[in-house]
């Protein structure tokens, strides 16, 4: 097995063991919907420690949806091609860490400093 097998395994371990924890935070109401025990900071760690570890996993695997800034248009471009606006800000101050079109953990390329229109 190779180094990045064995990380991706590693994280893939971790990650059953986080989703495990917050199953078992979680109960059906009569309705048939969701609802969290009385912990729901732990139960907010724990899928915040989710969502890292499958972004980690992506990442190991080279699985992740690549976002740059457009400067032409001020949208962001993803590597499944989606094409994204934001009214203010960019992916990281808006939350995204998954692709809304293709599932994969985002990964943002920071825009350059703005270049001087005319020297």
């Amino acid at each position: 097995m190779s180094d990045i097998e064995r990380e991706a395994f590693d994280l893939t371990q971790d990650l059953a063991a986080a989703l495990q924890a917050i199953v078992f935070h979680i109960k059906i109401s009569e309705e048939d919907k969701i609802i969290f025990d009385d912990k729901s900071e732990t139960v907010s760690s724990l899928l915040n420690r989710a969502d890292t570890l499958l972004i980690n996993q992506s990442s190991v695997k080279g699985d992740v949806c690549t976002w740059e800034l457009d400067h032409e248009d001020f949208a962001w471009g993803g590597t499944c091609n989606i094409y994204w606006t934001f009214e203010d800000g960019g992916p990281k101050e808006n939350g995204v860490k998954f692709c809304p079109r293709c599932g994969r953990p985002c990964v943002v390329v920071e825009p350059d400093a703005e270049e001087d229109d005319d020297d």
